[in-house]
């Protein structure tokens, strides 16, 4: 053979060689005892909560807050009452308090801000409309209108014929309906018990519910009774409109929907489970395109119902005792309870996306400024969270 040919093959087989032993350590360098290359994963993202801040205008137990917070129709200023008797205000973006002040013996009613003004009921039975204009310089009494018993449910606004009107109940078994301008009384309807919760006006027509046990229908412009329904027990909160029905929640566990038009019932529900499920606090609609009634009960379960024919659609277990869920964007709802807990929640599947703790017992209904939730807490803080959706630019506090 040739001498170049036999170089060539000698040449060949050598590199081949050295081929077959750089593979051989580059298998053993990726054995499975050898540490791996990283790789780039990207985690799905999930609809979360993110803290913003939490303010602590009022620092003692017994200052704490029983009825959700309100918000001025600029979005730049929360205002508060205290069940100790205090009305404040802060900023939405930091928390700050911008005045604290004492207006009355205490406050289970959440402030309403309508008109250019602030609406509020104490424990004493005094109602108050203060200037929501002097917000920043601190609250300017406008007028007092007085009852003898407790007012425990927010005052609602309407109006008639062209008039500014301001209703709500109270533990003196009436309903109250005052001019906002100067709080002259225009009527006033007597129910066999108290009134807790705040009554909903639709048109001309005004519906509530009592501890009388009656769901009714009243004129807005003179407080007749059009008609009433008997729920067979007391109703402890405020009833909702959905659709052309009215539905109001029971406290033996029962939510009933009447007609609004004729008072004819539409359908009821009860829970479907040998375990009370007693409802205290008010339901809530969530609109389209889920159409559920939300409604929470004290053993700490909320009951998502079809709004349309009554009938359970999904049910949510959580830690306490739930006030009543605020739905977000049709797709989404916010729970807070007694036990310090927030919850997101799917109102398509009831599922719970997300949960939260703040320490503190948190009694009343969060409220929402676009995608950031405000909720009260009975310690005296309030906790502002962002709620995070994937793919979507949210609207935060200005």
């Amino acid at each position: 053979m040739p001498m170049a040919r036999v170089l060539q093959d000698e040449i060949r087989s050598s590199a081949q060689v050295a081929a077959a032993a750089v593979l051989a350590i580059l298998a053993a360098a990726c054995s499975d005892n050898s540490p791996q290359p990283l790789r780039t994963t990207h985690a799905t993202p999930k609809t979360a909560f993110k803290r913003l801040w939490t303010s602590t205008p009022v620092s003692d137990n017994n200052d704490g807050f029983e009825a959700s917070p309100a918000i001025t129709p600029d979005g730049n200023r929360i205002v508060l009452a205290s069940a100790n008797g205090f009305l404040l205000a802060l900023r939405s973006e930091s928390g700050e308090t911008i005045w604290k002040q004492r207006l009355g013996e205490g406050f289970k009613a959440s402030p309403l801000i309508n008109e250019g003004k602030i609406f509020i009921g104490d424990i004493n039975g005094d109602f108050k409309a203060l200037d929501l204009n002097a917000i920043d310089n601190g609250p300017t009494p406008l007028w007092t209108k007085h009852v003898d018993a407790e007012i425990a449910g927010k005052a609602t606004a309407a109006t008639i014929d062209g008039r500014k009107l301001v209703l709500f109940g109270a533990y003196d078994n009436k309903l109250h309906c005052l001019d906002a301008s100067n709080g002259k009384g225009i009527w006033e309807f007597t129910a066999k018990s108290f009134i807790n919760g705040s009554p909903v006006v639709s048109g001309k027509r005004v519906f509530f519910g009592g501890c009388d046990g009656f769901l009714r229908c009243l004129d807005l412009s003179n407080g007749r009774e059009i008609w009433n329904l008997d729920a067979g027990n007391y109703i402890p909160a405020s009833p909702i409109l959905v659709g052309g029905l009215v539905v109001a929640a029971c406290r033996n566990g029962q939510l009933l929907a009447a007609q609004q038009e004729t008072g004819e019932k539409a359908w009821n529900f009860h829970p479907p489970r040998k375990t009370p499920a007693p409802f205290i606090s008010p339901p809530i609609a969530t609109g389209p395109p889920a159409n559920l009634v939300l409604a929470p009960s004290t053993n700490g379960t909320i009951f998502a119902i079809d709004a349309n024919n009554g009938t359970l659609k999904w049910t949510i277990q959580l830690e306490g005792t739930p006030s009543t869920p605020l739905p977000i964007n049709g797709a989404l709802a916010v729970a807070t309870d007694d036990s310090g807990l927030i919850h997101l929640i799917s109102l398509k599947s009831g599922h719970l996306l997300e949960k939260r703790e703040t320490g503190t017992p948190l009694p009343s209904p969060p409220i929402a400024l676009g995608d950031t939730i405000f909720a009260a807490a009975s310690d005296g803080a309030i906790h502002a969270f962002h709620i995070i959706t994937p793919g979507k630019d949210a609207t935060r506090p200005r």
